[in-house]
């Protein structure tokens, strides 16, 4: 009785060995035969069956016009066991490695890879339908996590997490969150963003490209609010069109992508209206200086995406200088008649402008103004953003009819989050002080 039991065990073996062979030969050659239908060069093929069942395509070579091709190391598809048995596979991940798109007459080459890729589906997904339904571009998709990674040749690497699902033209986001890290660079003082939309929708077609809404977007812990947007672009050279807009309460933005032209840079443009400026400098890892509520405008150079270069422009009404008693200083050099309870460590202000240069390590302050109910100051200075270090030389000149002519040099070093201060009593400010005893003397 065992022998016979041994025997028929044996030959379902053998027979599902037999089985498996023969549909993964079956796999190959299918793959094979579309692989040359639609035009898509590979190396090798191999299919494995173990430790999971799975299809690896080395050295994917695609082309997308006569100019413009994609070339990838490695595609690898993981399929359900199930559907060894049945004859119909069923795809539950995508995977791609080292995805370049490649476009060799241009004098503008992509600077940004496709390190890696994981498309892990939510649903059971047969291979053959899913293959009729990109073909006629319709029909409900399943659900996709998404997981990739990009590089530039500098090193800056884009992390992108997403939760979609395709439907015809159009993409449903539950969420996406893309991280930029930098490598040996800083936008303004931080080499880390943060961007997560939710609740949004992609809708593609030629003639408008890639209109897109969030309920809600983050930039750096930052609330944008509800987004819309819309991007245009060529895969090789990448050269976008791209907009958005942002509005959360009566605070609202603009930001604009220029692509390069013969004459001029790549750019960002931003221009806002009534943001709360405080948490705006924090995110970019500048000090908390300033609070209060700014319109902001904003041209920012870049390579490849990356801003490397800007100029800045603030107006802010009703704001606070934090950390710094301006009025307190002021009444160590000229008798002003103020409340006790404004002599507090932060120094109010009715309005601020602020006008400045960033380069890569420092920020130079072409301009600032600052109007008090008891004075008004104006500067120019620098920020080391490498050491966190202020250097500013100011004005501080007196509302107060009687002492309108005179000016008070103050000049402002040392950290950022504490500057010191010394009042630079040289000779233009002794000549000053001269000229105003005379004219009370008179």
């Amino acid at each position: 009785m065992l022998k016979k039991i041994s025997a028929v065990l044996f030959l379902i073996i053998l027979a599902s060995c037999a089985l498996i062979y023969v549909q993964s030969e079956k796999i190959r050659q299918n793959f094979t035969a579309l692989l040359a239908e639609n035009a898509v060069q590979v190396e090798n093929l191999h299919v494995n069956l173990f430790p999971r069942l799975t299809l690896r395509l080395d050295n994917v070579h695609y082309t997308l016009t006569n100019q413009q091709h994609i070339q990838a190391e490695t595609i690898t598809f993981w399929f359900n066991w199930q559907g060894l048995f049945t004859g119909d596979l069923q795809l539950s991940n995508l995977g791609m490695h080292q995805v370049e798109f490649v476009q060799p007459s241009s004098t503008i080459k992509s600077d940004i890879i496709l390190v890696d890729l994981l498309l892990t589906l939510r649903g059971k997904q047969s291979v053959s339908t899913l293959l009729d339904q990109i073909k006629a571009q319709k029909g409900d998709f399943p659900p996709v996590i998404l997981s990739a990674m990009l590089k530039n040749h500098q090193g800056d690497q884009w992390i992108i997490t997403s939760d979609w699902q395709l439907q015809g033209n159009s993409i449903l986001l539950s969420y996406v969150n893309l991280e930029l890290t930098l490598q040996n660079k800083k936008i303004l003082n931080t080499q880390h963003i943060d961007f997560l939309g939710e609740n949004g929708e992609v809708h593609w077609s030629e003639k408008t490209g890639y209109l897109f809404h969030f309920q809600q977007g983050k930039l750096n812990q930052i609330d944008l609010g509800h987004l819309l947007g819309n991007w245009q672009a060529g895969l090789a050279p990448i050269t976008p069109q791209f907009t958005l807009h942002g509005q959360r309460g009566d605070a609202q933005f603009r930001l604009q992508l220029q692509s390069p032209t013969k004459t001029s840079p790549q750019t960002w443009q931003i221009q806002a209206e009534k943001v709360a400026i405080a948490p705006l400098l924090t995110s970019f890892g500048l000090t908390e200086l300033v609070s209060g509520k700014a319109n902001v405008d904003i041209q920012l150079v870049s390579d490849n995406f990356i801003p490397r270069t800007g100029e800045f422009a603030f107006d802010v009404i009703d704001g606070k200088v934090k950390g710094l008693n301006l009025l307190t200083l002021i009444s160590q050099y000229v008798p002003l008649n103020i409340d006790e309870s404004m002599k507090n460590i932060d120094t109010t202000f009715d309005f601020a402008h602020a006008k400045f240069h960033w380069l890569p390590d420092e920020i130079e302050v072409e301009q600032a103004k600052l109007a008090h109910q008891y004075f008004t100051l104006q500067s120019q200075g620098k920020v080391d953003l490498i050491h966190g270090r202020c250097d500013f030389l100011a004005h501080i000149a007196v509302r107060d009819p009687r002492y309108q002519s005179l000016s008070l040099p103050v000049h402002f070093f040392g950290n950022c989050q504490s500057p010191e201060y010394k009042v630079d009593i040289q000779r233009n400010f002794r000549d000053q002080l001269k000229n105003f005893i005379k004219e009370k003397l008179k």
